[in-house]
């Protein structure tokens, strides 16, 4: 993927304009070239971190924490002992994120483990305790992070002090980021952890009822098993969804038959999601449950979302549980989800490829694009010949998805045929970046001669509109790696001539230079997608963008003080009218609702990216997050909300805001639900 970097001062920017009371705001262009090249003192940085208001103090240590330079490393060792202890949360909070810096890596590296040690002595040995969670948590990860401390000691050694326990419990906020730093913790040395750490839980469970679900979480990913009385407790708690989930995750570590009735019960269970935990540890019992009582507990269920995936975990767990008759029936469903699940494991059962292609062409005719898409897949895997001649209906397809997988029906390697050119330059034109980019794939992987080599420059070099998608990064690293004569530098210095985009262009240049390449030109500035007119929100801003959708209406407000990039680039982006007629491509039950793709594809690549912006907040339900792909460094256009707590994500998403209104429009969004508008309030 191309890459911008984005200046993370303009937040200190913007306090610097609202905190300070100017009347007029600073000229943005200066300091932005100012953060860019990472020299703060054009900012007057200093006096913000002097200043004896701890609220800017803040906002300098934050801003010192986002630039990531050597000098901004070794004045955050510093702010540790600060007086106040918000100042001090955020300088530990910023030196636990430069561990995932994938740019940076400071020259004080050497002293933090030490600084980090001797803030975790003074907290510890202080009349504060564990009462700050903020800078507890802080510290902690931090110290978890660069590796060299025990978190579980610390942890562990308060097991048996009620006061600072209570007081700890007091806030459910506070619950939750204790629950977190357990869930956080490196695996210890059993079986110290194994009975501490479950005593430890299970006395959070007895205390503090309203948290419980945070509690079977940690037990779960901390791999613990909760006592059998624990567990049953757990289990009669039936007004209470999120406890029965997560107790219903503890049952695969309890593959006993004395929990099969209230299982099985629990597949009965007026909640959705329940039903579809329930599932998970129905089948964990494995032989304890036969085929019949498998089969009859599909048959009874509706819900296409509970019952697709379990229909899924079915078939590849215990597949001689479904008979013909089932999946004739299921491939009937009204549910694409279903359906699709059904036809494709006819398929596998099909005895020859001729009764796969039966099957296959039925399949063509269904309405739903994944349907036709697995269909497609399955072809894919058939005798060449015998694929190929789904590829022209693929091709033609009204759905991208579709037509992208039909380019799997061409072979994947060797020269291009006189046959195959037309086809695949038809799809390069096609109207889906979606499809533009697997055939751009799959003609860079059939490249076999210095002919063809060419032939793809030109394609580079004509298709401005692949620009954000990563071919032609995709085409730069297979030239640098398989023709590394001069053919290989003549192209790559053709791509560097008429490469705009700054983090592709520096890229080739260093290929070049590592080539030994002389007289190159200097490399280009980074620049920001933003201008003035987006910078007119200040730190303590949240504008409010309401979503009307086909399932109701949602308002999100926005928290420019947290990731005021993402914030400001997310009113960009709806400002322009971006985000209308676009598609929820990503729904997951009480997980999150995902969108920001106008193919509703989910593979749309955005034409900037976000350097995170990470914070110490929760994700509860309603969050704001923005997705990215396994750089930290890559948000653009797709957005998340929560429908629940989720704190997997915290410290890994950005959070820029949060749901004010329609909850329940966001609870009961559906796959492919649509926005007609979103607008700023």
């Amino acid at each position: 993927m191309n890459h911008w970097i984005w200046g993370s001062g303009v937040a200190f920017l913007w306090a610097v304009q609202s905190v300070a009371g100017m009347g007029s705001l600073l000229n943005p262009v200066p300091a932005i070239e100012a953060v860019i090249r990472q020299d703060a003192s054009d900012l007057g940085l200093d006096s913000w971190l002097m200043s004896a208001d701890s609220a800017q103090r803040v906002a300098g240590v934050r801003f010192l924490g986002r630039v990531r330079t050597d000098a901004s490393c070794l004045k955050l060792l510093t702010y540790l002992s600060d007086t106040s202890i918000e100042v001090q949360s955020e300088a530990a909070f910023a030196l636990g994120q430069f561990t995932w810096s994938e740019t940076f890596a400071p020259k004080c590296a050497a002293q933090i483990p030490s600084a980090l040690e001797q803030a975790y002595q003074r907290e510890i040995t202080s009349t504060r305790g564990l009462v700050d969670f903020q800078f507890s948590s802080a510290l902690l990860e931090a110290m978890a992070k660069w590796s060299f401390a025990d978190p579980h000691a610390f942890l562990l050694a308060h097991m048996d002090v009620p006061a600072q326990l209570q007081k700890a419990l007091v806030s459910g906020w506070m619950h939750t980021r204790y629950i977190r730093l357990f869930e956080r913790m490196p695996n210890a040395p059993a079986p110290t952890l194994d009975t501490a750490g479950r005593e430890f839980l299970e006395r959070l469970i007895l205390k503090d009822d309203a948290n419980t679900d945070l509690v079977f979480y940690s037990m779960y990913h901390w791999r613990l098993r909760a006592s059998d009385a624990v567990l049953k407790w757990a289990l009669d708690q039936t007004n209470h969804r999120e406890v029965l989930i997560q107790s219903l995750n503890q049952l695969t570590r309890h593959p006993d038959v004395n929990f099969k009735a209230k299982t099985m019960e629990l597949l009965s269970h007026a909640d959705a999601r329940v039903r579809g935990e329930a599932w998970g540890a129905f089948l964990a019992l494995k032989t304890d449950v036969t085929d019949t009582e498998i089969a009859t507990a599909l048959e009874r269920e509706k819900d296409p979302t509970v019952l697709a995936p379990a229909l899924d975990q079915v078939i590849s767990s215990r597949a001689t549980a479904v008979s013909n008759g089932s999946l004739v029936s299921f491939a009937q469903s009204t549910s694409a989800w279903v359906r699709t699940i059904a036809i494709r494991e006819t398929i596998q059962l099909a005895p020859d490829d001729l009764g796969k292609i039966a099957i296959i062409e039925n399949a063509f005719l269904d309405a739903a694009p994944r349907v036709r898409e697995m269909a497609i897949q399955k072809a894919a895997k058939l005798d060449v010949a015998l694929a190929q001649t789904f590829l022209t209906r693929g091709l033609n397809d009204v759905h991208a998805f579709v037509r992208g997988a039909a380019l799997a029906l061409l072979p994947q390697t060797g020269a291009l045929t006189a046959a195959e050119v037309p086809l695949l330059n038809a799809a390069l034109r096609d109207s889906s970046s979606y499809v533009r980019r697997n055939a751009l794939k799959l003609l860079i992987a059939r490249v076999s001669s210095d002919q063809d080599l060419i032939r793809v420059f030109d394609v580079y070099q004509a298709s401005p509109e692949l620009i954000w998608s990563g071919l032609r990064q995709l085409w730069v690293e297979q030239v640098d790696a398989k023709w590394t004569d001069s053919t290989g530098t003549l192209l790559l210095k053709r791509a560097l001539g008429i490469e705009s985009e700054p983090s592709a262009y520096n890229d080739i240049l260093k290929r070049l230079q590592k080539r030994g390449v002389a007289g190159l030109p200097q490399s280009k500035i980074e620049s920001i997608p933003l201008t003035a007119s987006d910078l007119e929100w200040g730190p303590n801003a949240r504008p409010i963008v309401r979503f009307e959708t086909t399932r109701g209406s949602f308002e999100l407000e926005l928290n420019y003080d947290l990731a005021p990039l993402h914030a400001a680039t997310f009113m960009k982006s709806v400002r322009s009218g971006f985000y209308d007629g676009m598609e929820f491509y990503r729904v997951e039950p009480g997980f999150v609702i995902q969108g920001g793709d106008q193919e509703g594809t989910g593979w749309q690549e955005g034409a900037f990216l976000l350097r995170a912006e990470m914070s110490n907040e929760p994700y509860l339900p309603g969050t704001l997050g923005m997705a990215r792909s396994a750089s930290f460094d890559s948000g653009s256009t797709h957005f998340f909300v929560t429908q629940v707590s989720t704190f997997a994500l915290e410290t890994a998403y950005t959070i820029f805001g949060r749901v004010v209104s329609g909850m329940d429009v966001v609870q009961g969004t559906e796959l492919q639900d649509r926005v007609i508008s979103a607008k700023i309030q």
